[in-house]
């Protein structure tokens, strides 16, 4: 058994053992069928693998399936949010004050929300900056219901784009409820009465009726926006997803290896055979399955963020640092087989380390630097892995991020 599969075998066991330890019994079968085919045939027991692990991500229906038995009870609600379905936003706050030690981060946007109902914006701003310790997977409608609570247009329009799915009465009842607050009430009666309209007719706005416009200090509601554009920043990194781009290369990855000839010194693809062109095309070449489903893993997992940050630049960004890292690897070893994406897989490594210096994460710092030198180690015990394109792939990711800017992610507040 040689170092991939010993790797491989060693993660299985590690995923087993997690699932023994939670008692998911029926999720164990996963990694036990994984770890039955990897000794013999690493490249299907890996298939295998991320098969299941991209059904239960993107399926509802197949992690129904794949997840029964394995979850206990739902958690019972808080009594901070039976208040708040109850709109008792006044005994919200009460209860919220009465808390000891650290809350989750939903308890204090719940708070930031009741306080904004009750006008008491130096509270809520309070209670909103307690969420910077744990950056949440923050709801947009919070941002959007809370800049319509201090009665500012200008920040309420700059997060209704955010929330696409609303329908159109809950975006007329939320200018409403801004204008109200702002003192504006002819202006709010009518885009109230236009709700009234479209709404369903268990819709109720009684309570925002009975709102009074408050004096709100500007300063106040600048820094409560500008806080929740750095959360709702933090909240769109934290939950990237495998954009349309990375799914392109690795649909047309996998189905380039399926036409590949057998052997690879009959390729007409390879970098050596054919350059330039061949930087390129060497880059949907792989030696067997195994290194195909390696690279395809990193590629899902290293390319989300950078995707996201980068969404006009990212194939610049692959496909230049893939170049570099096959001529680095051609100049030091003229007559091997520069074959696979990994160069390239190991710029958006690269690039993730340099978004670090802007977005200081230390956790993902140290899972990259372990994961690039468990990478250094590797290629050192196996030279014709090519570690050369590895670290010039790395290096050019890296530059490349710190040459260009990453794309703005906060909402634009418009005459501002």
């Amino acid at each position: 058994m040689d170092l991939l599969q010993l790797s491989l075998f060693f993660n299985g066991l590690l995923v087993l053992g997690l699932h023994l330890g939670r008692r998911r019994w029926l999720m164990t079968l996963q990694p036990l069928l994984c770890l039955l085919l990897l000794p013999h045939y690493p490249g299907w027991g890996l298939t295998l693998l991320l098969g299941i692990s991209t059904l239960q991500r993107h399926s509802p229906r197949a992690r129904k399936w794949l997840v029964w038995g394995s979850q206990g009870p739902p958690p019972a609600p808080h009594p901070v949010q039976e208040l708040s379905l109850a709109r008792k936003w006044k005994e919200v706050t009460d209860a919220y004050e009465l808390l000891e030690g650290e809350q989750p981060v939903w308890m204090h946007l719940l708070a930031c929300r009741a306080y904004a109902r009750q006008a008491r914006f130096p509270e809520a701003l309070q209670s909103l900056r307690k969420t910077s310790l744990a950056p949440p997977q923050m709801p947009p409608h919070y941002a959007c219901m809370t800049m319509a609570l201090t009665g500012s247009s200008p920040h309420l329009e700059a997060w209704l784009p955010r929330l696409p799915s609303w329908p159109e009465h809950t975006r007329l009842h939320a200018r409403a409820l801004c204008q109200g607050r702002a003192g504006q009430m002819e202006a709010a009666e009518k885009l109230w009465a236009e709700t009234l309209k479209l709404a369903p007719e268990d819709f109720s706005i009684q309570e925002d009726l009975q709102q009074l416009p408050a004096h709100i200090d500007a300063e106040t509601v600048r820094q409560l926006h500008d806080h929740f554009k750095k959360l709702d920043h933090n909240s769109q990194m934290a939950s990237a997803r495998l954009g349309p781009q990375s799914m392109a290369l690795i649909l047309l990855t996998c189905l380039s290896y399926l036409f590949q000839p057998p052997h690879l010194k009959d390729s007409l693809y390879l970098a050596q055979n054919t350059l330039p062109q061949g930087l390129i095309t060497s880059l949907f070449v792989h030696y067997n399955l195994t290194h195909l489903c390696l690279n395809m893993l990193a590629l899902a997992g290293l390319s989300p963020l950078v995707e996201l940050l980068y969404p006009k630049k990212f194939l610049l960004l692959y496909f230049l640092s893939g170049i570099v890292a096959g001529l680095a690897q051609l100049f030091v070893t003229p007559q091997a087989h520069v074959v696979g994406a990994s160069g390239a897989i190991m710029a958006l490594l690269g690039a993730r380390l340099a978004l670090l210096l802007r977005y200081p994460n230390h956790h993902q710092l140290l899972l990259l630097l372990l994961i690039f030198g468990v990478q250094v180690v590797v290629d050192q015990e196996f030279p014709q892995l090519g570690g050369v394109a590895h670290v010039w792939g790395a290096c050019s990711g890296f530059l490349f991020v710190l040459a260009t800017r990453p794309k703005d992610l906060s909402p634009q507040t418009p005459g501002l």
